[in-house]
């Protein structure tokens, strides 16, 4: 918890320093990462965060007695909402088709299913197929194709579960 509280410090201080500035540009926001807390608990089950770049890929994960309980998706929302906030035209996030709940967090997000591809990704496993959602922010978004630039793809959103 004390990462997440230097960061809130330093986030509040750059926001009262900054108030006239955008809060994120084409590398995205200086800091976007957050604890997933119980409510009334500062014992954290999980992440979110919101990488760098112009993925804006989403990644979250919870403690596996968390799963199912509605929090990855509360998060979700939550960072969807803060995204349009602060500008973004899109976000997206992927998910292992091994692991379809999470593909369903998505999609109950307002994430469309975009492409399947095939990565190498270890230390998971030696190939993973990955099913890359976005959820279009502002109108004219153009869908990220940068995992598709880098690795096969192998199919179209109907190969997601």
């Amino acid at each position: 918890m004390s990462w997440y509280r230097r960061a809130d410090e330093t986030a509040s201080s750059l926001s009262a320093a900054t108030a006239d500035a955008p809060a994120c540009d084409a590398e995205g926001p200086l800091d976007a990462r957050w604890a997933i807390c119980e409510r009334g608990s500062s014992e954290p089950v999980g992440f979110i965060e919101v990488s760098p770049g112009e993925a804006h890929d989403v990644g979250y994960a919870l403690r596996r007695e968390s799963w199912g309980l509605g929090y990855a998706r509360e998060a979700l929302a939550a960072v969807i909402s803060w995204a349009r906030r602060q500008g973004y035209s899109r976000l997206t996030a992927t998910h292992d088709i091994d692991n379809p709940r999470s593909g369903a967090v998505m999609i109950a997000c307002g994430m469309t299913p975009r492409y399947a591809y095939r990565e190498r990704w270890l230390p998971k496993k030696p190939e993973v197929v990955f099913c890359m959602h976005q959820i279009d922010l502002v109108c004219g978004a153009e869908e990220y194709r940068g995992y598709a630039e880098r690795w096969p793809v192998v199919g179209k959103a109907e190969l997601c579960p």
